[in-house]
């Protein structure tokens, strides 16, 4: 059967004093029962995400039963907040696999998303620490800043008991449908689509700048039913819209098939 989706997104849900979240309510766990899987959506004046308190009160129930570590389809962060706690969201599984931190975020503390192995981040500029293994096991790290800062552990992206560091990209930029990277000549690439919508159109330009690049699997699994690519994209990768199962039709602004297309595109 259809697995049922709720969504988290009432103050009565959760447990919140002087602006920090350290739990769900008796309302909030009860509401979680009622589903296979949820959204979470932290009400906006939270400033802080508690750390084991919080994480306890989703994932475990008193059994501490594992499986609710796969109960979390996504979760959304409000603009207020400026603290992740320790190990806040660490070990949730599939099918959480996509997040962005707002830009209000200052504080990342240790082992925050560590073994999230299917989740994909966007880390803004504004981001001033980051603890040890925070992102450890994690995806790909999308890092607007255009280095380490100091303030971010030399672990922040290492599990140090293993040798697979997630992998991470610098100079990175968002809007409601992308995540770009800007390369070395000034050119935006598109590094992963993160939008809802199902026809879309590649945007020419992102910050003034080209957008000359689609990367290796931007839109691979995406929703998408088409898409407008226009004469600016000089470079697909491969596989960039591989597994797209609704895809029906792609609508090419070149008179052909660019020579840096990608042969399996």
């Amino acid at each position: 059967s259809e697995q049922t989706i709720g969504t988290l997104n009432k103050e009565e849900y959760f447990e919140i004093s002087d602006g920090v979240l350290t739990g769900l309510s008796e309302i909030g766990y009860n509401f979680l029962h009622q589903y296979d899987l949820i959204d979470v959506v932290i009400p906006e004046g939270v400033v802080e995400i508690g750390s084991q308190d919080w994480y306890k009160s989703i994932f475990y129930n008193n059994d501490n039963d594992y499986s609710y570590n796969h109960k979390i389809a996504s979760v959304k962060l409000p603009n207020t907040l400026e603290i992740i706690g320790a190990h806040s969201f660490a070990c949730i599984g599939s099918p959480f696999a996509w997040l962005e931190i707002p830009s209000s975020v200052k504080t990342i503390q240790e082992h925050a998303f560590d073994s999230c192995y299917d989740l994909d981040v966007f880390i803004p500029k504004n981001v001033e620490e980051i603890g040890e293994c925070a992102f450890a096991d994690c995806g790909i790290l999308y890092c607007e800043a255009d280095s380490k800062p100091d303030g971010w552990d030399y672990s922040w992206y290492i599990d140090l008991n293993s040798d697979y560091p997630s992998d991470y990209l610098w100079n990175c930029g968002i809007d409601d449908e992308y995540i770009y990277q800007l390369d070395d000549s000034n050119v935006y690439k598109i590094e992963k689509y993160v939008g809802n919508s199902l026809i879309v159109a590649v945007p020419n330009t992102f910050n003034g700048q080209v957008v000359k690049i689609i990367d290796d699997y931007a839109f691979s699994s995406s929703g998408i039913t088409s898409v407008i690519i226009p004469d600016s994209v000089t470079t697909i990768g491969y596989a960039a819209f591989d597994y797209c199962s609704s895809l029906t039709t792609i609508y090419c602004e070149a008179e052909s098939q660019p020579d840096s297309w990608s042969w399996y595109w």
